[in-house]
């Protein structure tokens, strides 16, 4: 998607959330991102979606069953229904993952990806997710990686913040002191 389509999915995103908000919980919108990552891995759904030629009753057969399949509230068959005469069904990907921005937003919440050497035991990711909180003054929900190219120790990335503290990077900063 490109700048100007991005914004216009914020934008029907935020309507959703104005009017639908009592509708949505943290799961539902989970599930509403994980079909847009569906949808964006798979070219031909965005394809179908953008042909103009293809009737908008089968385009609205097929969103509405991956609404279902993916368990989302009645208030999206309403959106679908809004893109398709507004002839934007394209943008609904965009608009399921602007949905779950904001509300995280609105919900102080924030979303980690805690990378570490090893497994680590759930009073270490516990203290992490304390730390994390303590720190963004959020609400914390993580996913736990292991990535043994970090050698020791631990990152923590969402899409605005970075925190690492390991072997790896001790190396890197030292490397790129000597170069």
């Amino acid at each position: 998607m490109n700048f100007v389509e991005v914004m216009i999915a914020k934008k029907y995103a935020l309507a959703v959330m104005a009017v639908f908000y009592d509708s949505l919980s943290l799961p539902i919108v989970e599930r509403g991102a994980s079909l847009a990552l569906y949808i964006r891995t798979h070219p031909d759904i965005l394809s179908f979606l953008q042909v103009s030629a293809i009737n908008d009753d089968e385009k609205r057969a097929g969103l509405m069953s991956l609404i279902e399949r993916y368990e989302l509230p009645n208030c999206m068959q309403q959106l679908v229904d809004l893109l398709l005469v507004d002839k934007r069904t394209f943008l609904f990907a965009g608009i399921l993952q602007a949905i779950y921005t904001l509300y995280l937003e609105r919900q102080h919440i924030m979303s980690f990806t805690i990378t570490s050497s090893h497994l680590l035991s759930e009073s270490a990711v516990y203290s992490i997710q304390k730390f994390l909180a303590r720190n963004t003054g959020n609400t914390i929900i993580y996913m736990c990686i292991v990535d043994p190219t970090l050698i020791a120790g631990v990152r923590l990335a969402n899409t605005t913040l970075f925190w690492e503290h390991s072997v790896a990077r001790q190396l890197r900063d030292a490397q790129n002191i000597l170069v």
